[in-house]
């Protein structure tokens, strides 16, 4: 007889590699996946489709995930900025911390200009900083930034408050 993997030829003596991915499906594969079959001397190997691999029976296709061991290509442009990666079926959406946006590529964290929905008083000027803004009332005007007044402040001097995004003051 024959190894695993080979049939007896019709000459009766000769083994010859019995085609695994012809002889029915061996590779079998889950929704969204295509497995794909390659037939090696005396076996044969399943293949799977991106975001998915070969599972342990060596047949079926499961998800990767593609989140554990940085496997994906989200990124920030700041430091302060973390990205965040949610695994899907055969795939991953990437997401961004507070104060910063996903870019139209769909994978790289951008700073999202907070200062644009005019979050200050009119008395104040808003800075954006990364992942954040700043509101600093104008000199002569006191008060916190969201409501500054004019009751004057020292002259020349900077008495600017500072909000962060969640609104809390800074400094003074």
């Amino acid at each position: 007889g024959c190894s695993v993997g080979y049939t007896l030829d019709l000459d009766g003596k000769t083994c010859i590699d019995v085609d695994e991915c012809t002889d029915g499906c061996t590779c079998n594969g889950q929704v969204g996946c295509s497995a794909s079959c390659e037939n090696v001397p005396g076996s044969f190997q399943c293949g799977c489709s991106d975001g998915f691999m070969v599972a342990a029976d060596q047949r079926n296709c499961v998800d990767l995930n593609e989140c554990v061991n940085d496997q994906h290509k989200c990124t920030c442009q700041d430091t302060e900025c973390q990205a965040t990666c949610e695994n899907t079926e055969g795939s991953y959406v990437c997401g961004c911390s507070a104060g910063f946006m996903l870019y139209q590529d769909g994978i790289t964290c951008i700073d999202d200009d907070e200062c644009t929905s005019g979050p200050c008083d009119p008395n104040a000027a808003c800075l954006n900083t990364p992942g954040s803004f700043t509101c600093v009332c104008n000199t002569w005007n006191t008060g916190d930034v969201l409501n500054c007044t004019g009751t004057g402040l020292q002259s020349g001097t900077e008495h600017g408050l500072e909000l962060r995004k969640d609104g809390r003051v800074l400094s003074r």
